[in-house]
This record gives C-alpha cells, sequence and structure tokens, in this order.
C-alpha cells in the first residue's frame, strides 16, 4: 500500500493473522448488534460445523434444518468442483492449471444452477426463496421464521461499573483456563463472545463501548499482568515510527499472564524441591530391573533403568521423566510398577484423554482416569486453584468430624482421612503415587490442582512427556517449565523405527532441525501438490498398506480434512460391497452403516458395555454391525471385542467414521505406515507427533499450493 509520504509499504501480516479471531469475533457480534433492533430477533449458541469447535450463532426459532436447506448451494459448486479437477487429474495425469481451473469452476457453476434467469429484482428473489421454503417445509414455515421477531431481550445503552469488572474478570479466567498467556486480541475476542450472550444493546456502537471498556479492565492492574523483557538498549530515532513506539515491537503485540497462573507455576517449581518422606533405597530398586527383564521378556536400555531408579528413589513431591517418541516410555513405567508393587505402593495414572487412559491401564495394569474426570469427580466444575481445592476439602473434614462428635454419621477411621475425595480404587492413601501420561498435553491449572491433591493425602506426582510433542489445550508449557527449573530424567535411545535412519531423523525434527526433512525428500516419502490432490494421493498409498495387512493411519490437523479423507475411504468400501450405503447421518456430514469403522468422541459414563466394567469413551474405535431406525447402532470394540449399541442422542452428535484421525487424537498411538497431510496449520509440534507414529514407513503430503476458488467472489485471478 502507499503512505502519505508516497513511499509503497508493505502491511505487517503476522499482526493482521493475530488480529483475525478478534475481527471476526467483532464482525458476528456487530451483525447481531445491528440485527436485534432493527428486527428484534435474538440469537443463541448452536453446535458448529466441527465438534470440538466454537458453537456458531444463529436466530432463536430457525429450524437449523432450513439453515442447512438454504446453504447447500455453494456446497453442491464445491463438490461438483472437486470432483471434476479430479477427472481432469486422472485424464491428464496432472493438476489442471490456472486457466484450466477457471474453465472447470464455471463449468461446475452452470451445471449446478437451477432453470432461473441471471438477473431477478429483489421481489422476485423473495418471492422464490418464499417458494423455495413452503415447497420443502410447508405453508407454516415462513410464519415459523416470522414469529422470531421481537423475541430479543430488553436492550441496555450501556453497562454499570460492576457489571464491567465481572465481566473482566469472566473474561481473564475463562482466557486463563485456555491459554497460559493472551494478548489484547484474545481477551477482545473473548469479550465480543461474553456480550453478546448476556448483553443486548440499544446500538451497536454501545455495545463497541462496552466492549472496550471491558478489555480495558481486564488488561488492567490487578487482572492482567504484562510479561516482557524490556529494550536492551535505547531504540534511536530512524528505526521509530511516527507515534514514537519502535520498528522492533509488533502492534498490540504484547503479552499478559494472570497472578493465578503465575502462582500456580510457582507451586509446581517448589513441588519438584519439596522433600516427602516416601522414597526406595538406591539398593532395594536395583535388583528390580532384572526382575522385570526375566518376568516380561523385555530389555530395558540404560535411560529406561536410570529413569525407574530416578521416579523410585526420589523423595520429591513431583518429578519429571522426559523422552522423545519411541524411547519406550511406557516400558519404563512398567518396571517402575513393579518396584511400587515390592514397596507395597500404589501406582495411580491419569492422562488427558479417555483413550490415552484406557491403554495406559492396560499397559501398565493398572486403574487410570483422565485428569479432568478426577478433579470433577472431586470438584465439579473444576475452577478452583489447587490450595482452595485442598482448603474446601478441610472445611469437609471439619464438619464430617463436627457432625461424628454430635454422634452424627458413622466414625470414620484413619484410612478415610487420607483420602477425603475419590471413589473405588482411585481414593489417594499416603505413599500412592500419581503418574501423569503425555504430560505435555496436560493444562498447568489441573497439575496444580493434582499435585495439591497429592501433597494433601501425603501421595507423589510423577510427571511424563515430552515438552516438543503437542501441547495442552488448556493453559500449558508446565512441563517444560519444571524440568528447566528442577531438572528431569530424560530417556535418549529410540525403539520404535525399524530404520535407523528414521529414528536420527525424528530426533533432527524433535528440536526443529529443517535437515530431518532430507530424509523425507531423499527416500520419496515427501511430496506436494493441491489438497485434493495429495488428500488422494493419500488415501491411495493407505489402501494399499492396509490392503497388505499393515496397521496405516491417515492423519490431518483438522476435523474438516480428517472427514474428507474418511468419505474417500467409505466410498471405496461401499464400492467393494464391505459396507453397507445406507446408514445414519453423523453430525460431520458423513453417512455410517453395517460394516463401518467408527470412533466415539465423547466420554459418557451412562454408556456402559461389558457386562458394566468399561464406559464408552473418547477415541475409542469400533465396527458398525447393525444400524437401527430410531438411529442407533450396535458396535464391536476394535480393541477388547465386546459389544454395545450406542443410543441414537449419542450416534447424531458423537459419533465420527475412524478412517483417518487428527494428529492429537493419535499422539501416543504406533502403527507400521502413516500417511499424513501436511497443510498451513500444521506447526512443528504436531509434525513432529504426525511423522512419528509409524514405525516402519512415514511419508509426507504437503499441501503446497491452493486450486482456483469455485466461487467467483473468492478468486484474485482472472483470464486475460
Amino acid at each position: 500500500m502507499q503512505g502519505k509520504d508516497g513511499k509503497w509499504r508493505s502491511l505487517d501480516g503476522s499482526a493482521l493473522c493475530a488480529l483475525g479471531v478478534a475481527a471476526s469475533e467483532t464482525y458476528n457480534s456487530a451483525v447481531e448488534a445491528e440485527m436485534t433492533p432493527w428486527l428484534g430477533v435474538a440469537f443463541a449458541d448452536r453446535p458448529g460445523p466441527t465438534r470440538n469447535g466454537r458453537p456458531v450463532r444463529e436466530i432463536v426459532g430457525i429450524d437449523p434444518a432450513i439453515i442447512k436447506h438454504f446453504s447447500a448451494r455453494r456446497s453442491d459448486i464445491e463438490s461438483r468442483y472437486a470432483e471434476l479437477r479430479s477427472n481432469y487429474q486422472a485424464t491428464h495425469g496432472r493438476e489442471p492449471d490456472a486457466k484450466a481451473a477457471y474453465e472447470l469452476a464455471q463449468q461446475a457453476t452452470l451445471e449446478t444452477r437451477g432453470a432461473k434467469d441471471m438477473v431477478r429484482s429483489l421481489e422476485q428473489m423473495r418471492a422464490d426463496w418464499t417458494a423455495n421454503l413452503t415447497g420443502r417445509f410447508g405453508p407454516n414455515a415462513l410464519d415459523q421464521i416470522t414469529a422470531t421477531v421481537n423475541a430479543a431481550l430488553e436492550p441496555v445503552a450501556a453497562l454499570e461499573a460492576k457489571q464491567i469488572n465481572e465481566l473482566a474478570a469472566r473474561v481473564v479466567e475463562v482466557i486463563g483456563e485456555a491459554r497460559a498467556t493472551w494478548t489484547r486480541w484474545n481477551i477482545h475476542a473473548e469479550t465480543m463472545r461474553q456480550l453478546r450472550t448476556e448483553h443486548v444493546f440499544t446500538t451497536p456502537q454501545a455495545q463497541r463501548e462496552a466492549a472496550e471498556q471491558i478489555v480495558a479492565a481486564a488488561l488492567g492492574e490487578g487482572v492482567s499482568i504484562r510479561i516482557g523483557m524490556p529494550a536492551p538498549v535505547e531504540v534511536p530515532k530512524v528505526l521509530r515510527r511516527s507515534d514514537g513506539v519502535s520498528v522492533f515491537e509488533k502492534h498490540e503485540g504484547h503479552r499478559f499472564t494472570s497472578q493465578k497462573i503465575l502462582d500456580a507455576e510457582t507451586r509446581l517449581v517448589d513441588a519438584a524441591s519439596t522433600a516427602t518422606v516416601y522414597s526406595a533405597s538406591a539398593e532395594a530398586v536395583r535388583g528390580q530391573p532384572d526382575a522385570f527383564e526375566s518376568d516380561s521378556g523385555r530389555t530395558l536400555d540404560t535411560g529406561q533403568r536410570r529413569l525407574v531408579e530416578a521416579f523410585a528413589t526420589d523423595n520429591r513431591l513431583l518429578a519429571v521423566g522426559i523422552g522423545p517418541a519411541g524411547s519406550g516410555k511406557t516400558t519404563a513405567m512398567r518396571a517402575y510398577g513393579d518396584v511400587l508393587d515390592a514397596e507395597g505402593h500404589r501406582l495411580i495414572g491419569l492422562t488427558p484423554s479417555a483413550k490415552a487412559a484406557k491403554v495406559l491401564e492396560h499397559e501398565l495394569g493398572i486403574r487410570c482416569t483422565t485428569i479432568d474426570k478426577f478433579l470433577w469427580d472431586i470438584s465439579p466444575g473444576n475452577r478452583r486453584s489447587g490450595p482452595e481445592l485442598v482448603a474446601t476439602l478441610r472445611h469437609e473434614d471439619t464438619r464430617l468430624d463436627a457432625e461424628q462428635d454430635m454422634g452424627a454419621g458413622r466414625v470414620r477411621s484413619s484410612a478415610d482421612r487420607s483420602a477425603p475425595f475419590g471413589s473405588g480404587q482411585l481414593g489417594l492413601r499416603p505413599g500412592d503415587v500419581i503418574l501423569v501420561d503425555e504430560a505435555s498435553m496436560a493444562g498447568t491449572l489441573n497439575l496444580d490442582r493434582v499435585t495439591a491433591l497429592a501433597a494433601h493425602a501425603g501421595a507423589q506426582v510423577r510427571l511424563l512427556g515430552d515438552a516438543h510433542q503437542l501441547g495442552a489445550v488448556a493453559s500449558g508449557g508446565a512441563l517444560r517449565l519444571i524440568a528447566a527449573k528442577a531438572g528431569a530424567t530424560e530417556l535418549n535411545e529410540l525403539h520404535r523405527f525399524k530404520d535407523p535412519a528414521f529414528a536420527t531423523a525424528s530426533l533432527e525434527l524433535r528440536v526443529g532441525s529443517g535437515n530431518a526433512l532430507d530424509y523425507f525428500q531423499n527416500r520419496g516419502r515427501l511430496v506436494g501438490g493441491t489438497e485434493d490432490a495429495m488428500a488422494g494421493a493419500l488415501y491411495a498409498a493407505w489402501k494399499a498398506d492396509t490392503t497388505a495387512g499393515k496397521r496405516s493411519l491417515m492423519l490431518a490437523k483438522e476435523n474438516k480434512a480428517v472427514s474428507a479423507l474418511t468419505a474417500k475411504a467409505r466410498a471405496d468400501r461401499v464400492a467393494a460391497g464391505e459396507v453397507k450405503d445406507h446408514g445414519i447421518a453423523l453430525h460431520d456430514g458423513n453417512t455410517a452403516g453395517r460394516g463401518d469403522w467408527v470412533v466415539t468422541r465423547e466420554n459418557d459414563s451412562r454408556l456402559r458395555y461389558c457386562r458394566g466394567k468399561d464406559t464408552v469413551r473418547n477415541g475409542e474405535t469400533w465396527t458398525v454391525i447393525r444400524t437401527f431406525k430410531d438411529g442407533s447402532m450396535k458396535v464391536k470394540n476394535h480393541t477388547s471385542k465386546a459389544t454395545t449399541t450406542l443410543p441414537g442422542w449419542y450416534v447424531k452428535q458423537q459419533v465420527e467414521l475412524a478412517y483417518a484421525s487428527t494428529v492429537a487424537r493419535s499422539q501416543g498411538m504406533t502403527v507400521d505406515t502413516a500417511h499424513p497431510l501436511m497443510t498451513a496449520g500444521m506447526d512443528r509440534n504436531a509434525l513432529y507427533v504426525a511423522a512419528t507414529r509409524a514405525a516402519e514407513t512415514t511419508t509426507l503430503y504437503a499441501v503446497t499450493h491452493t486450486p482456483l476458488p469455485a466461487a467467483p467472489d473468492d478468486r484474485t485471478w482472472r483470464p486475460g
């Protein structure tokens, strides 16, 4: 762009990217602010297009089927355009160039357009829309839509100071659970979400003013804390902008955190230097690894032996073990479990996901659950800090003691006092050890809560993971911090990969070395093209591997890409007669019929199977045995081979096809071959996880460019 001084300059794309979400939320809120006083409609959250994505806002009272019906046109064009590009590539042996893509897009637009005049007046369009609506949904559909008018809340002109401060505190609390640090734009985006849910304003300007007040309060003293290092030297005038700010300082790039997060991090670091009364002697531990090798038939390397000894003999409340992908962390923990058994102590497993908990439970032979469930059972809502949680438990102890003194309730034993929370075998006792596996994916605040509970019960905590793999969905970074401040025992030998060169490349990829990609490039395992072309090549390779009897994974960073890959696999299996064509419609637009592989995407303790011994968990895979008219389906678990019937309400929202997986779901898995789709949203941590799931080979499919968009308004190029 050209400035007032006549010079041409480029915009800072990173600054624009940083405010993208905030701009989107501002736009969404502005639309609501304009429509609410004008039409009197009310808005509410509805599930978004992706299962774990944020909800979308829709007008209250309009049937979702109507919204979907009027949104089908663009989807039809995109589907036909993708089909035409695929046919072109099959015919010509290459992807279409820009001119060919333009012609294909035009063809897709024309083929999917119904018979109608090219130019229509507003009156004609409204008549067509009405006819379309009533023809599809009946004559009463229009009355249903008009009934949504005047459903809005009573508008307000401004918020009181108390409301501003309460909303600011809530915004920071919500952001703090999701991330350890934030920017102004993170606060702004969450402010807009909270505002439009809580209040309706008389004018859009009133909404904007309230948002500015909340953001200012949320970033103000006592709520958020600005972090960062001061400039090492004074910046000369020539390197300052017109407002006097250094050109090296990004616009609104300051980062903030909260005292709550800083306190949690401090407590975790302190826990790594806090002594307890429990530890085994080096002499008692020394012979245990040999006994484990003899009993299990597995061999421990030097690093694994060192980790077992370090965890067993360390008397600290909190200790950390770190190992790269494929280094045998789980095998070492099996040996550590044997040491604890010999010492008369229990090992209790906690993981970030239910699937990981079940895998760890099976591999270690111990009781495991998710971190969230463990904490929720103790404190539903899980918003207290570690010390606050312990204080609540102590208060409950005092209340029960008072009841006992008054003759109410049963007499509590000393064991009750040491385990006032939890249930069954997961109630903590002195000497227990809590093992948090995949600890890099555990949130800082949750780790603080778990450690505080362990200290209260006289237990210890052991964190195991790799800070170079995927981090926490919640505010994270604690594993790396504790290891840096208090030290960690590290594994350095790899056991997963059959090719030593693959193992070496994985370690280079782990630390971000570009040389790691040479391994894939030199062996023809790094290919590039459009997303459609890469998805096609990826699927063909995956199909060949599975046909050959290999355990193979198709991987992608985003759910949308995973859904598209699973749709390809299903269509192929239907054509081969392996899967029944008709079935139950799933929330992502796919269909599941008899013979399909599906994955359950939500933990639900109400859905029990295997004679009540197990529950349906997020990430478990199943084969569909039968579907029913009420939307339910009978399925067979891929691991336990047990069967159960998933009810229709669960299938509708929480079941997806399982032919492909997100990278996040794959962390901790080991297969024979892997085929990750590399897109722009995949960072180094995600690439490292995706590239290290396979013991034999991994082929990377990089999306290097995008085809010409089907919609004319989205195109930046026109043929001359």
